[in-house]
């Protein structure tokens, strides 16, 4: 990326110089000398982290869910995240019986088969770490809500075309809730982004989320210890908080603020 289309993405993503440098780990000083042209030939790694930080501020639109196919396609028509974790799901779908790997987290877009990569130990411990203080501020306040991890399955379209199972799912209307999970939306969705699944979570999931009536929407990266907040009902672009601050939760009006710097003081000893 060359400082002129920098410039150009930056322009278009309506994002400030201070928002750039915070989600792509950038100095404000590096980026202004970049785009007013001092820097005259930037590193190819500053270029990239600020280009992928550019990337994650997508504004949702429905062009995005006919965009390419972050993944590749593996054998058997299975789409996997990545090359080491080539799952086999060797089943055959059919106009009665749709049916996945639930213990996996195995995903259906658009009647296409999805397989996760294998979560890392600090995948888990934000998973955790968040259904902790989600359960614990549930509990205390008296709410009916109720909050899941996956594997947990959501059918946005109330049929099983598209079956998602997010890191964490937040159901505040119990009658959506099933058997086999919650038809339509729920109202928080959380995804751990990783550099496999960066796309897809900013991409056609996030897409399938808003058209489906998620209210909320957050991306954690585990990587830039950046969180990504999309308020659906309110913003088209999310605010970005670092996992130091406390983050406030919209749909239950800012009186539960997570804190992640327990589980980032995990990652740092676990060296994720």
């Amino acid at each position: 990326m060359k400082a002129d289309d920098l410039k150009r993405k930056k322009e278009e993503a309506g994002m400030t110089t201070a928002t750039l440098s915070k989600l792509s780990g950038v100095p404000v000083g590096t980026i202004n000398k970049i785009l007013n042209g001092e820097t005259k030939s930037p590193r190819c790694d500053t270029l990239s982290a600020l280009e992928q930080a550019l990337d994650s501020v997508w504004k949702p639109s429905k062009e995005v869910r006919e965009s390419a196919d972050p993944y590749g396609v593996g054998e058997s028509g299975v789409h996997t995240t990545t090359d080491s974790w080539k799952l086999r799901c060797n089943m055959q779908a059919d106009a009665d019986s749709l049916k996945l790997p639930y213990d996996v987290g195995a995903e259906r877009m658009d009647g296409e088969m999805i397989c996760p990569e294998k979560p890392t130990t600090g995948h888990q411990v934000l998973v955790s770490q968040l259904i902790l203080q989600f359960g614990r501020f549930i509990e205390e306040t008296g709410k009916n809500d109720l909050v899941f991890p996956s594997p947990f399955r959501v059918y946005p379209d109330s049929d099983e075309k598209t079956v998602l199972q997010p890191d964490i799912s937040v159901v505040c209307h119990r009658e959506r809730l099933g058997r086999d999970g919650v038809m339509g939306a729920p109202d928080l969705v959380m995804e751990i982004t990783s550099s496999y699944t960066r796309k897809w979570d900013l991409g056609k999931k996030m897409c399938i989320y808003l058209e489906a009536g998620v209210r909320e929407y957050w991306v954690l990266d585990s990587k830039t210890r950046n969180v990504l907040v999309y308020c659906f009902e309110q913003d088209e672009l999310p605010a970005v908080y670092s996992f130091k601050e406390e983050i406030p939760v919209s749909i239950y009006e800012g009186r539960l603020r997570i804190c992640m710097r327990k589980a980032a003081a995990v990652l740092d000893e676990l060296g994720e």
